[in-house]
């Protein structure tokens, strides 16, 4: 796994289990307290993105081969450019597939 700013944060675990405590808390307040409810659901999204640490990125490398592959350019990031780049080649297929 690539070293990003986000790493010493601590166990990415501990942020999806804090993260999704937080979006149950504020599903319970949201029709009492609603801004209470919004405040725990952007510390919840923030705590999330924490504990995505680059999945966003890869998804985009992913759907960008995907998109390249079904529109017939062959699986590669850039037109022209032939390097393996792709983390999960079943899913870009995947993706190719049902787009076209």
């Amino acid at each position: 796994m690539a070293a990003t700013l986000l790493d010493g944060l601590g166990s990415p675990w501990l942020w999806w289990l804090g993260g999704a405590w937080l979006v149950a808390l504020a599903w319970l307040w949201h029709g009492r307290r609603p801004e209470l409810a919004t405040g725990l659901g952007v510390v919840a999204a923030l705590a999330l993105a924490v504990a995505a640490n680059g999945l966003v990125d890869d998804a985009y490398i992913q759907f960008r081969y995907a998109h390249n592959l079904a529109t017939g350019r062959g699986a590669v990031f850039n037109a022209g450019e032939r390097i393996e780049g792709a983390s999960a080649g079943c899913g870009c297929g995947r993706s190719a597939w049902s787009a076209g």
